[in-house]
């Protein structure tokens, strides 16, 4: 038998051995997940900020141009197409993706809501959209714009003035002809300082009265064959333009005649608008009791501010020659006539993309016939 001491040093030695064999597996950390792979970004078509008052002189594929700069081609529209108003639209088509793409199809729709219809504009009035052939396309990590330019009706932006009978001919503090004159000279050289006023401005500068929108779609084919449809759709507010009121306050007999008699006629003219305007070419004819009393024109008649009255004495030459007798009895014993004033004039308004446009009056009512 053998000793004890032997015999632990034998295990000893047994256990020694067994931990060097033992190998001991460690397990591996594991792999983080891979992140998603994000898809690639579709263009991207949006309008930018609508301007009045001048037009692209072409069709020309405008890629990336800042505004106003001189390679746009501006033109304007004023001179060549009157009673029209010019608004411009930049057609922005933005590609931030790795492909390019092809324009196969565009289509482009003007609609002009106006207080009493609906009306859709020709395409003839539509300017600056991309040509059908050759096709356009957009590049890779780049943006196209087309300036559109649309010919709007200067109707659209002409309204009658609403409840103009109820102002009162007398002003709290009536400025004079003189005043008033030099006053709105001055408005429309600060109005003049651009040509161009973006839509956002003609609101601010005047009531918000119809609007026009504009819808767009199109259609785009990448290098794989694969199409995509994008559609857009803008609305612009038009500014208000009111027609200025006119009415004969008094008619005064100034000098009589055998067969002539000179008339003073004082008319009161109400400016509905917050801004000046000017009334010029201005022809009339003057009907007493039914029968035509005189007619005559003048070249300039007035410049008023915004929401003010003015006075204004115009002149004429009575021939009773073709007159009934009791007419002229009632002229000379200076009595109420019922009086039909008729005419036109030509409006003019600080805004340089609003052309100046004839206004035709026609009022009727009675006046006091005085010395």
């Amino acid at each position: 038998m053998l000793p004890r001491r032997i015999i632990w040093l034998l295990v000893i030695v047994s256990l020694a051995f067994a931990g060097c064999a033992t190998t001991v597996n460690k397990a591996e950390p594991a792999a983080p997940p891979k992140a998603p792979v994000p898809p690639e970004p579709l263009p991207v078509l949006s309008f930018g900020a609508p301007e009045f008052g001048l037009a692209p002189s072409g069709t020309a594929n405008l890629s990336s141009a800042p505004p106003g700069s001189a390679e746009l081609g501006f033109m304007n529209l004023g001179s060549t197409e009157p009673g029209t108003v010019a608004l411009q639209i930049p057609l922005n088509l933005e590609n931030s993706g790795n492909d390019a793409y092809v324009v196969q199809a565009l289509g482009f729709e003007a609609t002009l809501h106006l207080e009493y219809e609906n009306r859709v504009l020709p395409q003839e009035v539509i300017r600056g959209l991309p040509p059908a052939e050759p096709k356009p396309s957009v590049e890779a990590h780049s943006t196209n714009t087309w300036q559109i330019a649309i010919s709007l009706p200067l109707a659209a932006f002409i309204s009658e003035s609403e409840g103009a009978a109820s102002h009162s001919t007398e002003s709290e503090n009536q400025k004079t002809a003189i005043e008033n004159q030099g006053a709105a000279e001055a408005a429309v050289e600060k109005a003049a300082e651009a040509a161009v006023s973006t839509a956002a401005e003609a609101a601010a500068e005047t009531e918000a009265g119809n609007s026009l929108e504009c819808t767009i779609s199109v259609v785009l084919r990448d290098s794989r064959g694969e199409e995509l449809t994008i559609n857009k759709t803008q609305t612009v507010k038009l500014p208000r333009i009111y027609k200025p009121q006119v009415r004969i306050i008094s008619i005064a007999v100034k000098r009589a005649e055998l067969i002539n008699t000179r008339l003073k006629v004082r008319l009161a003219i109400y400016n509905p608008n917050q801004f000046a305007v000017n009334l010029s070419r201005f022809s009339y004819e003057l009907y007493g009791n039914g029968r035509f009393w005189a007619d005559g024109s003048l070249d300039d008649l007035v410049t008023i501010q915004g929401k003010e009255i003015l006075e204004k004495d115009i002149y004429l030459v009575m021939n009773f020659i073709n007159m009934k007798r009791d007419l002229l009895d009632q002229v000379i014993a200076l009595k109420s006539v019922q009086y039909r004033f008729h005419g036109e004039l030509t409006i003019g308004t600080p805004f340089m993309y609003i052309p100046a446009f004839p206004y035709t009056f026609d009022r009727q009512g009675a006046s006091p016939v005085i010395e």
